[in-house]
């Protein structure tokens, strides 16, 4: 865990009270054990991130008058990109307790269908479209090309439970 190197700004801490400090600290250790290395942590209002090469974790907090929401991106070479999870969390911070509001799942800044079983990605394919190839990215990411009437096109899926 040498190697793992964390921006976060004072300014930021400076409207957060101490509970809310208590709890982004506890998911950047979280992160820390998942595997993160170079994690920034940003404000929504006042700061902007540029993304550069290799592998980041952006974490956004967006604080109002009586609650905040914690933005996680995981990019990789610039892209949102996860291969071992979701690449986007949205937290919140309700009654002094970090709740996981939602996550999405991307591969290289494609948005993936999630699947909990493989056999789910054909439920997932649109009535009456052909599905003309399927590759397997990753151990959890699949991509199928698919026709309809009007286009060919690209739908990721990420894969819970993969055989």
């Amino acid at each position: 865990m040498n190697d793992i190197h964390i921006n976060y700004p004072e300014h930021i801490k400076f409207w957060l009270n101490s509970d809310e400090i208590k709890l982004i600290d506890d998911l950047l250790r979280r992160l820390q054990l998942e595997g993160a290395k170079n994690i920034r942590v940003i404000s929504n209002t006042n700061d902007f991130f540029s993304i550069g090469k290799g592998k980041e974790v952006f974490i956004k907090i967006h604080h109002l008058k009586y609650s905040a929401r914690i933005y996680v991106y995981y990019y990789e070479d610039g892209k949102l990109h996860r291969l071992d999870g979701s690449a986007f969390q949205d937290y919140r911070i309700c009654d002094d307790k970090l709740i996981l509001a939602s996550q999405t799942y991307y591969y290289k800044h494609n948005l993936c269908f999630l699947c909990l079983h493989e056999e789910d990605k054909t439920k997932a394919i649109f009535y009456g479209s052909i599905v003309l190839d399927e590759e397997r990215l990753s151990t959890h990411v699949f991509l199928k090309k698919v026709l309809t009437l009007n286009d060919i096109f690209d739908q990721y899926f990420w894969v819970k439970n993969v055989t």
